[in-house]
């Protein structure tokens, strides 16, 4: 692949990480051609993607955006599942796992709802059913918890997010 290639899937890659919610590392060695289109077709359906990856351009990509700490989980044969909603990507690639050893999960980042990473031995903790009332009070448990810890900010309005 010529350098003009490769700097125009970098700027498309820097593109898909800033318009994502989500992105699911998945390592996806010895998946065949016809797999890869399934779950490819099944992500479409869900509005979501799935690009299998080059690592070296995949961290250029990641350079100032909300997911470049993930950086460290790209080695081996990777690649993407993204989607603008918080859950669709994530929920297809659980589906898809347990019907294929081939795939694994080894890293996600929802990166308006939580901006951490997490770990994906932690699946029941972003599997959710679908639907945005589930996750708002996920959301809101998460918020709750900080809160009642002391490890949330000081100035979060409480009252707003509906936690007295």
């Amino acid at each position: 692949m010529d350098r003009s290639k490769k700097e125009a899937l970098v700027a498309e890659l820097h593109e898909t990480f800033e318009t994502a919610s989500l992105v699911v590392v998945t390592s996806q060695s010895g998946l065949t051609v016809a797999e890869v289109s399934d779950l490819r077709q099944k992500m479409r359906d869900v509005g979501a993607g799935y690009k299998v990856t080059k690592n070296t351009l995949v961290r250029l990509a990641l350079k100032g955006t909300k997911f470049e700490h993930l950086n460290e989980v790209f080695t081996g044969p990777t690649a993407i599942a993204f989607s603008k909603d918080p859950v669709a990507a994530a929920k297809v690639v659980t589906d898809y796992q347990k019907t294929n050893e081939k795939i694994s999960i080894v890293g996600r980042i929802a990166g308006q709802a939580c901006g951490t990473y997490s770990d994906p031995s932690h699946t029941d903790c972003w599997r959710a059913s679908g639907t945005w009332w589930s996750v708002g009070a996920r959301v809101r448990s998460v918020w709750e918890f900080k809160l009642r810890s002391g490890s949330g900010q000081s100035r979060v309005n409480t009252t707003a997010l509906g936690v007295n």
